[in-house]
C-alpha cells in the first residue's frame, strides 16, 4: 500500500471550498487541515508570489479508515444482493414447505417480509454511504443515482483507493 500524493494546485478555489465542506474530518483530519491550509494560502497570497503547493501523504491510519469504510459498503451491498436474490429460493425451500406443514400462510408471508425488510434497509444504508475522501454520497450525484457503481460519482475515488481516470 503505497503513499498517495494529492496536488492541491490542480484544484480551483471553488473546488477547494467544496472539498473543505465535504471532507470527512473525523476519519481524515489531516486532509481537512491540508485543504484549509491550501485555501488560506491561496486566499491570502498575492498573485505575483507563488509558494510551492503542499502535498498530503496518505498515512497508514488514513488507509485503514478508508479500507474499513469500503468494507462497510461492500457488506451492505452483499446484504442487498443476498436479500434480493434469496427471496425466491427462500420462499421455495422454507416458506412454501412451512406453509404446507402448518396449513397457514404466515410462514410464507414472514419469509417474504423479512427479505423485503433486509432489502429495503440495506438499500437505504448503501444509498447513505459517504465517500471517505469527499464526504458526499458515494452512489449519488445531484439527480443521478447508481447503487452498482465501483467509484464515487462525485470525486471518482474507486474502491481500490485510486482516482478514476
Amino acid at each position: 500500500m503505497g503513499n498517495e500524493h494529492v496536488d492541491y494546485a490542480t484544484l480551483s478555489v471553488d473546488e477547494l471550498i467544496d472539498a473543505a465542506n465535504h471532507v470527512d474530518r473525523e476519519a481524515f483530519p489531516q486532509i481537512g487541515a491540508m485543504i484549509d491550509a491550501e485555501l488560506a494560502r491561496r486566499l491570502t497570497a498575492s498573485s505575483s508570489a507563488e509558494e510551492p503547493v503542499a502535498e498530503y501523504v496518505v498515512t497508514e491510519a488514513d488507509r485503514i479508515a478508508f479500507d474499513e469504510a469500503i468494507d462497510r459498503q461492500l457488506r451492505w451491498r452483499l446484504i442487498l444482493f443476498a436479500s434480493w436474490g434469496g427471496l425466491l429460493p427462500l420462499e421455495i425451500f422454507i416458506g412454501w414447505p412451512l406453509d404446507k406443514a402448518t396449513g397457514s400462510n404466515v410462514p410464507f408471508v414472514l419469509v417474504a417480509f423479512t427479505c423485503m425488510a433486509f432489502f429495503t434497509f440495506s438499500g437505504m444504508k448503501l444509498g447513505m454511504f459517504k465517500c471517505p475522501r469527499c464526504g458526499r454520497p458515494f452512489t449519488r450525484k445531484r439527480h443521478w443515482k447508481n447503487p452498482f457503481t465501483s467509484s464515487c460519482l462525485n470525486c471518482g475515488l474507486t474502491r481500490s483507493g485510486q482516482p478514476r481516470l
